[in-house]
């Protein structure tokens, strides 16, 4: 997808006439198909908090997996091949398992 619009570029920064990953949509898909797990695992029994570190347990892969064909012409803040949304999607995944974890070791689901 190219951009030529100059208001995009005014806006938000986006770069004009270079061929660009559509990211939006990768994620937009990622973010359906996440909806679809977590409606579908709300709906049964469930410990307190399991909802949640679920989403970040399968929203933090794809937002890591999209930020590689994302243009970034900002730089890195903490430097290395992974940019900063990646490390925070990192983050976001162990805080996300280790919650799940504990929660689902400290009351089992029984059913």
């Amino acid at each position: 997808m190219t951009f030529t619009n100059p208001v995009a570029n005014e806006l938000v920064g986006v770069p004009l006439n270079r061929p660009l990953h559509p990211t939006q949509l990768y994620e937009a898909f990622a973010e359906f198909a996440i909806f679809g797990v977590v409606y579908w695992r709300i709906r049964k029994p469930h410990d307190a908090g399991a909802i949640i570190s679920l989403y970040l347990m399968l929203y933090s892969p794809a937002r890591f997996v999209v930020e590689f064909f994302r243009y970034h012409e900002q730089g890195n803040l903490w430097g290395g091949p992974l940019d900063t949304s990646q490390w925070i999607s990192l983050v976001l995944f162990g805080l996300g398992a280790s919650y799940f974890a504990r929660a689902h070791v400290a009351a089992p689901v029984q059913g």
